[in-house]
């Protein structure tokens, strides 16, 4: 408990800063006083009084006084006049003026809606003032001295957090219990502010942002295009004469058609022709598909070159073991664990693949680009996550591809050893080396056999044969059919039903319960609480991440409030006490009667406040003299 010493003491404290303040403030508005310098002496004042009022519960004098010493209708009135300063279109080339009067408005409405909420006032005017501006100002919720306070920040640029980040932050964030899910929320938020400075960055080139905001069009340019070339290619492409040395292009005048494909002669040349338009235009829309496919892949690489992430071998773990401490020694985490995009991505080959096959398409008349339409798989997420679900246990699936092949390969040892005779090679049964009937074995063991090769049996069709037949069939039948390619299709059922439930599970939690606070939608349909109005306005998560990223980009620049740096000391270690808690957490809490702050604390405070009022007044006598 603070003693009755330390009561005094802060009390003087109290108001020296106070008086201060409020000296400051009024001298602020003389003519004599500089612009950018009234501007910085307010935002000074403005963090104190902030602060002031954030502990105003542990000192509740304070509150009173700063009403009592303080007009709000003045304060609204300096709000007014820092806005006017950002509309002033002949001060618009001054950045650091406009961004010291978009901080004093921001500050300043902090100041008045803290003191409205103290007062028990909703301060709907200044709102008013606030839509009405270019200054956006957004709030959440955090925990500060056992209750639930707002935090008022500037609304970040839209667009900053991309889609596909968001969504790969919604349905991979942990949900086993509340604790878990705030804890990987922190950690999904520090690497998303990582790509929100990303994208900033981007948006100060103007060249590069127009770029990237066209990655959606890219992708679209490439199927597109591809489907245009391969419908032209459906009715174009045919055998319009004769398969000969000497190629006929249809019947009569053929000025307009032209021959391409093999031309190698005899009777197994293939030899077709395209009309000479369409060999012009395939040259024309294949150049444009080859640009598209370029744009999409610079677009991609400027867009997730920092998540970019590098294969680590650790030679030292492969030789001493795993479980070696030197091994353990020299794994370190990855910097970007949540969002890391591996180099060796299937989808970097696959911009790769497309690349070399735009080329490939305009050099063999558009044929090459039926590939390009397989990129509608990344386009919609429903085709990428059957994808994803067919490949969830590829490791199983890789190891049951040599289990496969040995099983073919000692039955086309057995066959070349006891039914070489067979073998129809007039039927592309060839089997006159062990090459040669593990290649035919290898072929029809992928075809719909009903459990047997199905080999024509030319020399063996006798009844005694049929036993030998039967043994082989049923065999391989067993270990193939039933044992390999059963497991195969378990292997990716049983991908397809995981990916399913944690889709299903994650759709579930984020459709009935709140991310920050755990309570569940049906709760707040007995309390008469609006659930949309809850997760998208008071517990927004993307409000949270905004808020990160302004206390992030504030902390080298400006002075941070006492709850913004307690917020930002605890985001960055990993600390989820600032977070809403649940109902039940929070009913526990105030049972405990809250945190209790040492008497060191408050003096600390206020001695910084008061330095931080006189630097102020340093500044301004600093500058008087020399205007003098």
């Amino acid at each position: 408990m603070v003693t009755t010493n330390t009561k005094a003491k802060e009390r003087s404290m109290e108001m020296g800063i106070i008086e201060s303040i409020d000296r400051l403030l009024l001298e602020t508005e003389q003519d004599h006083v500089g612009l950018k310098e009234k501007l910085k002496i307010r935002i000074n004042c403005y963090d104190v009084l902030i602060t002031l009022l954030e502990y105003d519960e542990n000192l509740p004098d304070v509150g009173e006084k700063l009403l009592d010493a303080l007009d709000v209708d003045k304060l609204h009135q300096s709000v007014d006049d820092h806005l006017a300063i950002l509309d002033d279109t002949n001060l618009n080339e001054d950045a650091e003026l406009r961004a010291s009067s978009f901080m004093a408005v921001f500050k300043g409405y902090n100041v008045i809606k803290k003191m409205s909420a103290a007062n028990g006032d909703n301060s709907t005017a200044v709102d008013k003032t606030i839509e009405d501006s270019d200054v956006k100002v957004d709030s959440v919720e955090v925990m500060w001295n056992n209750s639930l306070e707002k935090v008022y920040f500037p609304t970040p640029p839209p667009l900053l957090i991309r889609r596909k980040v968001k969504d790969e932050m919604l349905w991979n964030i942990s949900r086993k219990t509340l604790t878990d899910k705030n804890l990987d929320f922190l950690r999904w938020s520090k690497e998303v502010l990582v790509d929100m400075k990303h994208v900033a960055t981007l948006s100060n080139m103007p060249i590069i942002h127009s770029l990237v905001k066209l990655e959606f069009f890219w992708d679209w340019c490439v199927l597109l295009l591809a489907f245009a070339i391969q419908v032209w290619l459906v009715v174009e492409l045919r055998d319009w004469g004769m398969i000969d040395d000497t190629v006929v292009c249809g019947v009569g005048d053929s000025s307009h058609l032209e021959a391409v494909g093999n031309s190698s002669g005899g009777t197994d040349s293939q030899m077709v022709c395209i009309t000479k338009v369409f060999h012009s235009a395939h040259i024309v829309l294949g150049i444009f598909q080859l640009l598209a496919t370029i744009l999409l892949t610079l677009t991609y690489t400027l867009t997730n070159y920092h998540r970019f992430e590098l294969p680590k071998f650790d030679w030292r773990g492969f030789i001493y073991g795993s479980s070696s401490e030197v091994a353990h020694s020299r794994s370190k985490p990855s910097l970007n664990q949540k969002m890391a995009i591996s180099i060796t991505s299937f989808y970097h080959l696959w911009l790769t693949i497309m690349i070399v096959c735009s080329v490939a398409g305009i050099r063999y008349y558009g044929v090459f680009f039926c590939v390009h339409l397989l990129h509608i798989i990344a386009m919609f997420d429903l085709l990428t996550r059957v994808i994803k679900g067919a490949t969830a246990n590829r490791d199983q699936l890789l190891v049951v591809i040599p289990f496969a092949l040995v099983i073919i390969y000692i039955y086309a040892m057995v066959h070349f050893h006891l039914t070489r005779s067979a073998f129809a090679s007039t039927s592309m049964e060839y089997c006159d080396s062990l090459f040669e009937c593990f290649s035919t074995a290898i072929r029809y063991s992928f075809r719909n056999s009903n459990g047997g090769h199905a080999y024509s049996w030319t020399g063996k069709k006798t009844f005694e044969d049929q036993w030998l037949r039967i043994g082989m069939d049923m065999t391989f039948w067993i270990f193939y059919s039933i044992i390999g390619l059963k497991v195969v299709t378990a292997l990716v059922l049983d991908g397809f039903t995981s990916q399913k439930k944690d889709r299903e599970s994650a759709l579930k939690d984020m459709n009935s319960m709140c991310t920050m606070c755990g309570i569940t939608k049906d709760d707040f349909m007995k309390w008469g609480i609006d659930w949309d109005t809850h997760i998208h306005k008071e517990h927004n998560m993307w409000q949270y991440i905004n808020l990160f990223y302004y206390l992030n980009n504030t902390k080298k620049t400006a002075k941070l409030s006492a709850i913004e740096a307690e917020v930002l000391r605890k985001f960055e270690s990993d600390d989820i006490s600032f977070l809403p808690p649940s109902e039940v957490s929070r009913h526990e809490a105030s049972a405990e009667g809250g945190p209790r702050r040492a008497e060191e604390e408050y003096e600390n405070v206020f001695r910084s406040l008061l330095s931080r009022i006189e630097s102020s007044s340093c500044r301004r006598d600093s500058t008087n003299m020399s205007t003098k």
